[in-house]
């Protein structure tokens, strides 16, 4: 009976440990959060006050630490730095987008065609760096008209999986993305690309531009 009882409270003892330490490490993705925010609210007024020539670039500052922001969002969320919801994640990163890009009167359209997958936090960073990057580059070039879609997919594809960002606009050939390859934008998106083990192909023609990211599988968390 003795053993038994103690078995119980090493049980017990573990158990709150675990809770501890999700609660601990949700309370520093909520901070961390928190102090992007602030470092985009202050890029904000920036950009209130940026000569034209400087407002792409403090745009691009603050999609990229809203991307970040979002992951540890989704992180707190959760409540354990643990696997990351990719339908979730990259809903907060279009919608961070829309909002910092685009605004409530844009006609240019983000949507999602996203599969049930979870990946590692460490893994999610550069995917979130990454479709911001891309998603960027469609909404700057692909629309002269300011109108159009784009779409976030993430997909798996037999022994792979796929990350996509999809356009309907003019097309590489008719943008000026074609004279922004070489851009400090491709060069974050190669690295990216890198650091997550994948490769890139692009498709592109009159009827827009697809980019896809081919992904191993230890991409997904099991």
């Amino acid at each position: 009976m003795t053993n038994l009882l103690l078995a119980f409270e090493d049980v017990t003892e573990a158990i709150n440990s675990d809770r501890n330490k999700d609660m601990m490490a949700a309370e520093l993705a909520h901070r961390i959060k928190n102090s992007l925010a602030v470092i985009s609210a202050f890029v904000s007024f920036e950009l209130r006050q940026a000569a034209d020539p400087c407002v792409p670039g403090y745009q691009a500052m603050q999609s990229r630490i809203n991307a970040v922001g979002n992951l540890y969002d989704v992180i707190a969320r959760s409540s354990v730095f643990g696997p990351v919801d990719m339908p979730a994640y990259l809903a907060g990163i279009a919608a961070s987008l829309r909002s910092s890009l685009l605004g409530e009167k844009s006609t240019i359209e983000i949507a999602l065609d996203v599969e049930p997958f979870t990946v590692s936090a460490d893994n999610a960073v550069p995917i979130g760096l990454l479709v911001n990057e891309l998603v960027t580059n469609a909404v700057k070039y692909a629309f002269p008209a300011k109108k159009g879609r784009i779409i976030l997919g993430f997909r798996q594809r037999d022994s792979e999986f796929s990350l996509s960002v999809q356009d309907d606009g003019v097309g590489i050939d008719g943008s000026e993305r074609a004279s922004a390859s070489s851009g400090m934008g491709t060069r974050f998106i190669d690295a990216f690309v890198r650091q997550i083990g994948g490769t890139l192909a692009r498709a592109s023609g009159a009827g827009g531009t697809t980019i896809t990211v081919r992904l191993p599988t230890s991409i997904v968390s099991s």
